[in-house]
Formats: C-alpha cells, structure tokens, sequence
C-alpha cells in the first residue's frame, strides 16, 4: 500500500531544518551545429541538401512534486507529454518529492526551479524568511476533513464529543482541527485523539468503525477505501474553514531575473491541467507512464477528486490557478492563529497573480 501522507503531514507547521537539496541549473542546453554554410558563398556544383536550421536551445527547468506520485499531480505530467512544456521552449524535469516544506526551500534557493506544494507550508516558510513565491494555486480548497463509517454522519463538530479521533504525528489535519473546532465554540482538549501512521488509517477504522479518522480527502481517503469501501467523509470547508493547497512556487530570483520562464512554465502548465479537467483519465494513464509504481486507479480517484477543488467562491469564473485576496487572507489568519506562521507579511509578499496567462 503506498504510504500517501507523512511528508505532507508536517505540511502547515513544525517546519524541519532545511534539506539538501539536488543539484542541477536552469541553464540553456548548448546549441547544436547548424552545418550551414556563410552567407555569400559559393555552393560546390554537387552540393547536398542544406541541413535545416538548429532550431533555438531549450532551457532546462526542473520541477519538484510534493511527494511521490499523487493523482493531483497528473496535469503537470500531461503537460510534458503532450509537449506543451517542450512548444514553450523549455527542457522540463519532473521529480517526485520529500514534502512540501522541502518543495518550497528548493525552490527558494535555485535548486529546482520550480516545486508543486501545499501553499500553506510555503507561507509558513517565506513568513521565515524564504526568499520564493507562489504563483499559481490550482486545488483552492483544503484536502483536509473527517473521514468515518455510516451510518455516522457528521454535520456539526458537537458529534466529535466523545468520539476517538485518529490522526498522525504532527499531522496538519491536526493542526488546522482547532480552527474547525473554535467556529463551534468547542476547544481541542475536549477531544480524545490518538495517534497511528497514515498507513494504519484503513485497518485502524477497519478495526475501530466508530472512530473518525483526520486525513487528507485527496489521497488518504482514496487508501482507505480500499479496505473500507463505504467510508464516508466531510471536508473541513463544510465548516466553514480553508486553506490553499497545491500551488507551483518560485524562488525570487527565478522569478526576479527569468520573468520569461515564469510565463512559459505557467501557460503551458495551465494547458496541462485543462486537458486533466478534459479528461481525467486520460491524465491519470499518463501520471503512471511517468511514474510506474503508481497504482492507475488510485490515481485516477485522488485526481477526481481533486478536481473538485478547483476554485473557491471567490475564483469562480476565474482562469485556473487565479488567486482571490479573501482566500488568501484567510489562509493566513489561520495559519497565523493555529499554523505556526508567526510574522505576518503583507499579502503580495506570498503571491502574485502577475505571471498567469492574461487571456
């Protein structure tokens, strides 16, 4: 069973000492020799055809996912292998990741170009002074809620009382939790939690069908199901409580002193995802051409999912990826008061929509 969740689980806070990164540059790969002759001169009488202009070197971009292979992680693949990337003049390089807070300090400091990452733990880091910013948000609404057995349905928090919640270590479910909980006027130490590894969740709930498990509804969910079919579930957005989730981040100094790479990378990114949305299967079959462990109809149900997730209130009928002010407002007022985002900046020091293509 893949293991979906701890890198992403330390997400919202707890921020870890920062990891090496890999190597590797963003710069143009050497052009090749056109063989043309110099202008003017004389061709022998039995010349060969002329050899076809080299076309312009592409520049070399590196992309790093959040974690390994992950159904809403389908478009940035779909993106490379319908050419998009490559039409755009750029020599994209996907990798799967260590987490988000990684994801975003590689980035920040040049060793990818660009990371796919939970926007909250990118606030949290550039709240600490990471040089980097997010660009484009893609799943608007938090993956995060409440997954349970019926026929318990869960319409209001007040049912959480004396019930044994089930979460990980650190996890940012638990975290983001008080925020749920306070719109309710309930406090977190009147909750029974207990802690397991994401991959015990499915035979935790097996074993226990009275307990709520705390997960992410993007892929969690999905690995629970499997053992689990019936489970139901309900996001934290039914209460009332959002943050961002997966968006793309650059380090300022890709997009201070490459402002043409950001505009490329985005526009044919974008192609991607609305191909996803098109035909999300179709998307999952390419995730797993480019990452073959990867189970193709787990894939497919986290990209549905996902899919869902698209805009907020505040973003419909925007392009994708557009970011509202109000969510990210939001966002921050959360993370400041139960995230661990201390300083709080103003809010163009987080985002920016000006590199999203303007039609």
């Amino acid at each position: 069973m893949r293991i979906p969740g701890p890198a992403r689980l330390v997400g919202l806070v707890g921020i870890a000492a920062l990891l090496a990164a890999c190597g590797g540059g963003a710069a143009p790969t050497a052009p090749a020799s056109s063989g043309s002759q110099p202008a003017g001169s004389a061709a022998p009488a039995a010349a060969a055809p002329a050899a076809p202009a080299a076309s312009a070197p592409l520049t070399k971009v590196r992309l790093r996912l959040d974690w390994v292979a992950s159904g809403y992680q389908a478009p940035w693949v779909v993106a490379l292998q319908k050419g998009y990337y490559r039409d755009a003049g750029l020599d994209v390089d996907i990798q799967e990741g260590k987490g988000s807070s990684t994801g975003t300090q590689t980035a920040a400091n040049g060793s990818d170009t660009f990371a796919a990452v939970d926007s909250g733990t990118a606030a949290v880091l550039i709240s600490k002074g990471a040089p980097a910013k997010v660009l484009a948000v893609f799943i608007q609404q938090t993956p995060m809620g409440f997954e349970y057995m019926p026929p318990f349905k869960l319409t209001d928090p007040h049912q959480l009382l004396g019930k044994t919640l089930v979460t990980s270590s650190g996890s940012a479910s638990q975290q983001i939790l008080p925020a749920v909980l306070g719109k309710y006027g309930l406090k977190i130490n009147q909750m029974k939690i207990v802690f397991v590894e994401p991959a015990a969740y499915a035979t935790t709930l097996k074993e226990h069908p009275d307990y709520v498990i705390l997960g992410w509804l993007t892929d969690d969910l999905q690995s629970i199901q499997k053992l689990n079919p019936d489970v139901a579930w309900s996001s934290y957005t039914d209460f009332g409580v959002n943050t961002l989730n997966i968006g793309l981040v650059a380090g300022l100094d890709e997009v201070n002193n490459h402002p043409d790479v950001v505009r490329k990378f985005l526009a044919a990114s974008i192609k991607g995802w609305q191909d996803a949305v098109a035909d999300p299967q179709a998307a999952a079959q390419a995730l797993v051409k480019q990452f073959p462990n990867a189970d193709a109809q787990m894939m497919l149900e986290e990209l549905n999912q996902s899919l869902k997730m698209l805009h907020t209130k505040n973003t419909e009928g925007k392009p994708l990826g557009w970011m509202a002010q109000e969510d990210w407002q939001q966002t921050i007022d959360l993370l400041h008061q139960y995230g661990g985002l201390e300083t709080v900046k103003p809010l163009d020091a987080y985002y920016t929509n000006d590199f999203l293509p303007q039609s």
